[in-house]
């Protein structure tokens, strides 16, 4: 191991002297398990795709106009290709509807045939902790 340096394994250059940035004058702040970095004048160096989380997953080309239109301040985008947001790819993805009309008979007898379904995760957890729920329907009744 380096004395006085980071690994960080997301950064392109993957070791980050803290002296070395400290002495070119950049902020540095340490909590929370994470290391900010801001220029001299305070600025917060952020990619991309971080801008793109912190603002909800709006579009990147959205994100780089409000940070060169001014329309936000403190923040300097560092030169990077976004990469494809893991969390925008699931959210666009879409399921079958339910069909309107049934196909095939109903169950005869009660219990014959039971449907379920998973709810979740609620965004407030139950007074027990819990965040999901599941239904179950007698296709009988």
């Amino acid at each position: 191991m380096l004395p006085n340096t980071l690994y960080v394994p997301e950064l392109a250059n993957t070791l980050i002297s803290i002296g070395c940035l400290d002495d070119a004058g950049y902020t540095i702040t340490f909590g929370n398990g994470k290391a900010e970095i801001r220029y001299k004048d305070g600025t917060l160096m952020l990619t991309l795709d971080e801008l793109h989380r912190r603002m909800g997953h709006i579009s990147h080309r959205a994100a780089e106009n409000l940070v060169h239109g001014g329309f936000v301040d403190g923040v300097a985008l560092e030169s990077n290709d976004a990469p494809q947001c893991e969390t925008c790819i699931f959210a666009k993805m879409s399921r079958k509807p339910v069909p309107k009309v049934r196909k095939g008979e109903c169950a005869k007898e009660f219990g014959e045939q039971i449907h379920s379904d998973v709810w979740g995760p609620a965004t407030v957890k139950s007074k027990g902790g819990k965040c999901y729920f599941v239904t179950f329907t007698d296709d009988h009744s």
